[in-house]
């Protein structure tokens, strides 16, 4: 294989890289210049007596801003990954392609989707590491938290508005040093992903991957200890480790075709190149990064270090223990493009065929239906949805597996493996209510994932559940003693009474959207209206699991949303009603 040809092009994509990494991490920074400049008109003045007395509302509402501002520092990022993926596995096929003289093949743009969400990043080797979005969310945890902390202080202790703004800008600031290194590192672990996903697509050809550590004076010692070892192709990080392996890690890695694949294997200890220009030549095996970078052309120089640096690197005056990107230097997805055209010797017209296309919603499996199963699978699971919630559904993946449930069997949603199962006949007719709560559940789960939270929405966000428990309280329900009166005058004013064999029963056949109404009340009022009262809902035992009542009041809205029970809804649900349209709104946009 002509590896020197290879690591050429690798470490200039590498340097575009980490520009394109900055430009995300300038966006990021931005969000919170926006934080600050909203603390900023919030303590703008010296705080009154009367404002000292409403501190709890104006730590409320910074509060609201700063999670709504992390929120969107991830949910920026999640945007960015998609399209970066699928270009960095069709660059790193191009580039091992033109190096080894065989094709490789592309990654299914789900499996890249699923190893941007799952794969770790193992950044301290003694420590369990966590995905991207797992790395995001947490950090934005944090940073919401001790942001609030340094607001209560300044409250607590008295401190004039200077002061607060002073001690916040402080805290702001070192945010945003620390998500500048974790978008540059998460972009280096998107690269490394694309490359992994693309390796494993070709497998039989290859004995493994090489690491390859940066040679220069920075390079840690954990990079430098795994420099040139070949690692199986695998997602274990124990036997397979990839970059970053630290925090602003530079490292990145190469396949190691097999002897009997690579057509283009060197014949003798001396390595071919290509240069930028495209000229051929030999090298060095040993030669260092600066020995490398010193051959290249003036204008590949400037684009690493920029003109100043780079007048100076040409005269022996800037050692590499200060190559920096240059200042200001940040790139957009079609100027990498454009610079792997140049530097790279990527052909325009291939460049131009790399559009990014949306991953492919999975494949329906509909059992028990005849005719048509994918129409028939689109028709259950769309019929009947409001267009709000249709639109939503539209811009979020299908559930996997769609099954009509077995006689004396309930529905069921598992979100570990998108299957939903359901009242459907033979006929391909279903009990809708039934079908859009279960559907509710995948919706859920989906724009959880979208938020990079490790639960279903409703149980991660803390607006909706906050909602749920003002409307609680608001209905009376949080005290222990008067909970089943207050329950059993609620489920009057909703449901009407019909005479079943003598007896009084419920009435949740009048519209078919009642038994829902009734399971947000179940969940409300902890499985009071089913377990004494004769209602429909859950077991008391599974409304004690955290996070089911929440989710359970997600999944019923969605089945409500757009019909005439959902004024019932907003009547027992004001809060929780509001934020539900709120976040369908925004997904819808």
């Amino acid at each position: 294989m002509a590896k020197e040809d290879l690591l050429d092009k690798l470490t200039r994509h590498q340097i575009f890289v980490q520009r394109i990494g900055a430009r995300e991490a300038n966006k990021a920074k931005g969000r919170l210049n926006s934080l600050m400049a909203r603390v900023r008109d919030a303590l703008d003045t010296d705080l009154t007596i009367v404002q000292r007395a409403r501190y709890q509302s104006i730590l409320y509402d910074l509060q609201n801003y700063a999670r709504e501002t992390y929120t969107a520092v991830g949910a920026d990022y999640d945007e960015f990954a998609g399209d970066f993926l699928n270009y960095e596995s069709e660059f790193s096929a191009n580039a091992f392609e033109q190096a080894t003289g065989i094709s490789f093949d592309l990654p299914n743009p789900v499996q890249l989707q699923s190893a941007y969400r799952t794969n770790i990043m193992d950044l301290v080797p003694t420590q369990a590491g966590r995905s991207i979005g797992e790395t995001i969310a947490r950090f934005g945890i944090q940073a919401q938290n001790q942001f609030s902390q340094v607001l209560r202080d300044g409250f607590a202790l008295g401190m004039t508005s200077g002061q607060m703004i002073r001690n916040v800008s402080e805290h702001i600031s070192l945010k945003r040093n620390q998500v500048e290194t974790l978008i540059r590192t998460s972009t280096n672990h998107l690269a490394t992903q694309a490359r992994n996903e693309t390796m494993k697509e070709n497998e039989d050809v290859l004995d493994g991957y090489e690491w390859v550590a940066t040679l220069d004076s920075r390079t840690s010692l954990i990079c430098a200890s795994r420099d040139g070892i070949i690692y199986p192709v695998s997602d274990d990080p124990v036997k397979s480790p990839k970059p970053p392996a630290h925090y602003g890690c530079r490292s990145t890695i190469v396949p190691a075709v097999k002897p009997e694949f690579d057509l283009l294997a060197d014949e003798d200890e001396r390595r071919p190149f290509v240069g930028p220009n495209g000229k051929k030549g030999v090298i060095d095996g040993k030669i260092t990064y600066e020995k490398w970078l010193r051959k290249q052309p003036k204008d590949f120089q400037i684009q690493v270090l920029g003109r100043a640096r780079q007048e100076l690197f040409a005269k022996n005056k800037l050692p590499l223990s200060r190559f920096i990107d240059p200042e200001g230097r940040t790139l957009t997805l079609q100027e990498l493009r454009e610079l792997d055209v140049q530097f790279n010797g990527m052909k325009p017209q291939e460049v131009a065929q790399q559009t990014i296309a949306a991953p492919p919603a999975p494949v329906l499996s509909l059992k028990g239906v005849k005719g048509n199963k994918i129409d028939q699978a689109e028709r259950i699971l769309n019929e009947g949805l409001d267009p709000l919630t249709l639109k939503v559904a539209q811009r979020l993946q299908k559930p996997k597996f769609i099954d009509s449930k077995p006689e004396g069997q309930g529905a069921y949603y598992s979100r570990r493996d998108k299957y939903l199962r359901t009242n459907i006949k033979a006929d391909g007719t279903d009990v809708h209510a039934v079908t859009a709560h279960e559907y509710g559940h995948h919706i859920d789960a989906e724009i959880g994932q979208l938020f990079n939270m490790s639960k279903p929405w409703s149980e991660s966000d803390p607006r909706f559940i906050e909602a749920f428990k003002l409307d609680r309280k608001a209905l009376g329900l949080v005290p222990t003693k008067t909970r089943k009166s207050v329950s059993y005058n609620l489920m009057k004013d909703l449901f009407k009474i019909k005479q079943v064999n003598g007896k009084g029963r419920w009435d949740f056949d009048e519209t078919p959207t009642k038994g829902n109404l009734c399971d947000i009340l179940d969940g409300m009022t902890g499985g009071i209206c089913r377990g004494d009262l004769g209602g429909f809902g859950h077991a008391k035992s599974y409304w004690a699991t955290k996070g089911n009542k929440e989710s359970e009041s997600f999944a019923n809205m969605f089945s409500i949303y757009g019909t005439p029970d959902w004024k019932n809804v907003e009547k027992i649900s004001p809060n929780m009603a509001k934020r539900f349209v709120q976040i369908l709104e925004e997904i819808a946009k």
